[in-house]
């Protein structure tokens, strides 16, 4: 077979799988039918002749060979349709089990996931609370150490400084911590 040969098979069964129709699908079938004919119409219309002849001088052979024909194809027939609705069912039985496992599967990661991230926001806001209380606390108990040692004096390490008095800026007022004998 040529290159241009099978080029030409090619685009012929390319044409004839592309159904648009029932009338084009009736046309090319019919196309594929003058084709067979075409090529190999002369022997099969011979076999045929002799066949219809052969059945009109001996009718009984002629509906034994259908019956025994009939009778051979018909197992393969439902053995091909059994086999063929075998595979569709454990197709989608296939497509249902996997759908199923994954919607599980799905369902049970979100879950770990949205434990695990309640666990770790609950423990950095525990973290974080401790940290401001026990700063906190710390600040606290060192000034009041401080101020039982006598130091009151000694600015504090809060995060508020205090405000300082200027020249300019007589005493018109308390400073943040309202101490109003060390602005005068």
């Amino acid at each position: 077979m040529t290159k241009c040969q099978y080029f030409s098979k090619y685009v012929f069964w390319s044409r004839f799988l592309k159904m648009d129709s029932l009338e084009d699908i009736q046309e090319r079938c019919c196309h594929l039918y003058q084709r067979v004919k075409a090529a190999y119409g002369p022997r099969v219309q011979e076999a045929w002749v002799a066949f219809v002849q052969y059945s009109e001088t001996h009718p009984y052979m002629t509906m034994f060979f259908i019956t025994t024909l009939i009778m051979c194809v018909l197992p393969m027939i439902l053995f091909l349709c059994f086999a063929i609705t075998t595979v569709l069912v454990t197709f989608i039985g296939f497509v249902f089990v996997e759908g199923t496992l994954l919607t599980v599967g799905t369902v049970i990661l979100t879950l770990a996931v949205a434990v695990v991230g309640i666990l770790a926001f609950t423990l950095v806001a525990l973290v974080a609370a401790s940290w401001v209380t026990f700063s906190a606390a710390y600040k606290m108990l060192e000034q009041t150490k401080r101020r039982f040692r006598g130091n009151e004096n000694v600015p504090s390490s809060s995060s508020s400084p205090r405000r300082r008095s200027s020249p300019e800026c007589s005493s018109d007022g308390p400073t943040v911590d309202g101490d109003w004998e060390k602005v005068k």
